[in-house]
């Protein structure tokens, strides 16, 4: 059963909303920060309807990248606020707070702004900006410069001996966000697919 009913914060909507001004000076809402929730799996175009009957699992966090950020895309941790408060910066393999919350409207979460962040079950995610193609099973993890699209590493996990000896194996593997359930071609870059978002993040 899903715990929608009893969220401080509906899913697809932030705590200040769309125009509420937000003084990031004082934050209201501190309290809430790094409270979860759990989510019936809906169908993305009709709420009313199951995708599945799997859940969702997320946690209430506040964004204080600077800017506004959008629905689908990963987020970093904020140090000394992993749980509470995430940003957009991101290294190859980088540990990330999760998943913004894929039902946002375009207005997306304001800087100084609480939304869901999906750390478990079904996601809609974004696709890298440039190649390679996803296949279902792909592990799927944050790399730089890339703002929060996440990169495939192949399901059969292969490695070079560069890849081990540099780390990327290592953060690879510890960090990736989940995998994709839904395949993309090469030409589908930045474009919004499924994942299964949930490797101890919860």
């Amino acid at each position: 059963m899903g715990a929608e009913s009893t969220a401080p914060v509906e899913r697809g909507q932030t705590y200040y909303g769309p125009t509420q001004t937000i003084d990031t000076a004082n934050y209201a809402g501190i309290s809430l920060e790094g409270q979860r929730a759990v989510f019936l799996d809906t169908d993305y175009t009709d709420s009313t309807k199951l995708r599945s009957g799997r859940e969702v699992k997320a946690r209430l966090m506040r964004n204080v990248s600077g800017s506004t950020l959008y629905a689908g895309y990963a987020v970093s941790m904020e140090d000394g606020y992993e749980k509470e408060r995430f940003g957009n910066t991101f290294t190859k393999g980088c540990k990330c707070a999760g998943i913004i919350d894929d039902r946002l409207g375009s207005g997306g979460c304001r800087n100084g702004d609480l939304c869901w962040i999906i750390v478990e079950g079904p996601c809609r995610y974004h696709t890298p900006s440039a190649t390679p193609a996803t296949q279902i099973g792909d592990l799927l993890y944050a790399k730089t410069a890339d703002g929060g699209r996440l990169t495939p590493w192949q399901e059969d996990l292969v490695f070079s001996a560069t890849d081990v000896t540099d780390g990327d194996m290592g953060r690879t593997l510890a960090n990736a966000l989940g995998r994709a359930i839904e395949a993309s071609t090469s030409g589908e870059t930045d474009t919004v697919k499924l994942m299964d978002v949930g490797l101890g993040l919860v």
